[in-house]
């Protein structure tokens, strides 16, 4: 069996300690009554395919909630919902996801082979570690009483309204090889949302620290700051390992030895486990790091029961 876990807190104690983040949208009350009412204790349960498999209390102090659990290859829902009936104010924020005792966080990297045993594209190789930032809960979607509430979204810290009957819902899908995968396409309506871009992910360990990770890398690139490389210009050149020198404009790039180099200026290359598209220098500084990241770190895939 697998022990699935979620750390939970209450949504006006992740405001004041992550003011930064819920700025934007911080809950504000109706009066001092209906303030007081939205920060009382507040049980908390966790379903898996409608299954009840546990609740606890949440108080200001948080709360875990987990079940064990072998699951069949397919798709599956784990829901963490308010209360039904007494309905209460306390909203919840659902914070970190843990397999057993580790940490996961959704990643793109080698995703092919890691879920279904192909051949993984050079952008999935090129994929960062996590795919954000911060190791919080960023997926899932939200369900209410009032659909007009519904949201299937990119969240941080997504948090459940209760007086609405909130649920939290993360569907994912095991691998037979029991790797598990969401799909997060984010706000399809949105006017910049990419069709063309990926949007499944499956968990992985959290990588080692962001800050430590920049520090070796910075380290790195004074180390190689040296480097001779062929520019793709009549001569050899000196250049650091991260320069916009290698970056040749909008093209399909491929992996040589430790570096990138551009192979073409088409823009409309087929993506795959060589060549991967190119077109801007932040995008190609990301994809440089991500190839050392890789090179000097591991990358550990959750697989479960």
């Amino acid at each position: 069996m697998s022990t699935y876990k979620f750390t939970i807190n209450k949504r006006h104690i992740m405001e004041a300690d992550d003011s930064s983040q819920f700025a934007p949208d911080a809950w504000s009350y109706g009066d001092s009554t209906d303030e007081a009412r939205s920060k009382q204790d507040i049980d908390v349960a966790v379903y898996l395919d409608d299954v009840l498999k546990h609740t606890v209390t949440l108080t200001d102090s948080g709360a875990t909630l987990q079940f064990d659990a072998d699951v069949s290859v397919g798709e599956h829902t784990i829901a963490i919902k308010a209360p039904k009936s007494p309905i209460q104010q306390t909203n919840i924020c659902v914070d970190q996801f843990f397999i057993g005792s580790t940490l996961a966080v959704p990643s793109h990297w080698d995703y092919n082979n890691q879920v279904s045993g192909t051949t993984s594209t050079l952008r999935q190789k090129l994929a960062t570690h996590q795919h954000m930032p911060h190791d919080y809960v960023w997926w899932g979607a939200m369900v209410n009483n009032d659909s007009t509430l519904n949201l299937n979204n990119i969240f941080y810290r997504p948090g459940i309204v209760s007086n609405h009957q909130g649920e939290w819902h993360m569907t994912f899908t095991k691998s037979s090889n029991g790797t598990i995968w969401i799909s997060q396409p984010g706000d399809v309506t949105h006017i910049l949302w990419d069709s063309t871009a990926q949007h499944t992910y499956y968990f992985v360990a959290k990588g080692t620290d962001q800050d430590t990770v920049d520090a070796a890398y910075a380290k790195y690139q004074g180390e190689h700051i040296d480097d001779t490389f062929d520019s793709g210009t009549d001569s050899t050149q000196t250049q650091s390992f991260l320069d916009s020198d290698r970056y040749l404009g909008p093209g399909t790039y491929q992996v040589d030895g430790n570096y990138l180099q551009n192979v073409s200026s088409s823009i409309d290359t087929t993506e795959d486990g060589n060549n991967i598209v190119l077109v801007s220098l932040s995008e190609f500084n990301d994809a440089v790091k991500n190839h050392w990241y890789h090179r000097n770190y591991t990358v550990t895939p959750i697989t479960v029961t």
